[in-house]
């Protein structure tokens, strides 16, 4: 009896080392400190960037380790706990600009119908140039002959002012400039008298001009040395009838204006000149010869 006892507490002994074994082994384990991750989602191949610069600049500006496991998108940070701060903070910052540009990306459907030929060009020409005049994003769905853009306020606008060129038959101009003209009486200026002085200045330096109504700017179109020379004039134009001059009217306003404001629309029309009276003086705005006649 005494021996089958003994037997049976030797045959326990393995038993009981296996156990105090995996005790030691999990205390271990639990005593390793948690490593940190951040799960980078659809950002992953941003973190990464091309050839891996992004992720290796970040590892080399915080001496931080980063590990990504293969097919997944948890990314671990290794080091002392101020490179590990800085590394995770870095990459956060990647996310959080993406998500920003993310929201604010708008999205806009533009029906072309037949003229989705002339949008898209020739293999694709016109709608690449669109899409990087532009910066946004083009779907051409050619059944329902749609374009869908995507982009921020400012692309999708720019995009679809270009589609609206290829539409119309014509491209882009390789130079767009606005001209601010400063107010209604600028607008007089540049069109000149039924439009001679706008047609003039489209003839002599070949580019295009356009004033919407209501709009105190002009759009100058075309090529480069076109647009250069135009805006050039534009400004050499309105410069000549920026020439102001105040006069006192001595209390003779009504004498200015004169019956049903004949007489100040007679000076406009005779000089050329904007007539404005300001409290008790009357303010002259043209070309030096029209103030001064």
């Amino acid at each position: 009896i005494a021996r089958a006892e003994a037997e049976k507490e030797a045959a326990k002994e393995p038993a009981a080392k296996a156990d105090d074994a995996a005790g030691a082994s999990a205390d271990a384990a639990a005593d390793e400190p948690e490593v940190p991750t951040i799960d980078l989602g659809k950002f992953l191949p941003v973190v990464i960037g091309k050839g891996g610069v992004t992720i290796k600049g970040i590892q080399e500006m915080t001496s931080a380790r980063l590990k990504i496991k293969d097919k997944s998108t948890v990314c671990s940070f290794f080091g002392d706990a101020d490179a590990v701060a800085n590394a995770m903070e870095a990459v956060q910052s990647i996310i959080d600009a993406q998500q920003a540009q993310l929201d604010s990306i708008v999205e806009e459907i533009v029906e072309v119908g037949d003229k989705i030929p002339a949008v898209i060009g020739k293999k694709g020409a016109n709608i690449k140039k669109i899409d990087e005049l532009s910066g946004a994003d083009l779907k051409v769905n050619k059944p329902e002959n749609t374009i869908t853009i995507s982009g921020d306020a400012a692309q999708v606008a720019r995009a679809k002012e270009l589609i609206e060129l290829y539409m119309a038959g014509g491209p882009p101009p390789d130079c767009r400039e606005e001209v601010e003209l400063g107010s209604e009486r600028g607008r007089y200026i540049v069109l000149g008298e039924k439009g001679t002085t706008i047609r003039k200045i489209q003839e002599e330096t070949g580019a295009k001009l356009t004033m919407e109504r209501g709009k105190t700017f002009v759009v100058v179109e075309g090529d480069d040395e076109q647009v250069a020379a135009a805006v050039a004039q534009l400004d050499e134009l309105l410069d000549v009838h920026a020439f102001t001059e105040r006069v006192e009217t001595n209390g003779h306003i009504a004498a200015i204006i004169g019956k049903q404001g004949v007489t100040i629309k007679g000076i406009r029309e005779k000089t050329g000149a904007a007539v404005d009276l300001i409290g008790d003086m009357v303010k002259l705005t043209g070309t030096q010869e029209a103030v001064t006649a």
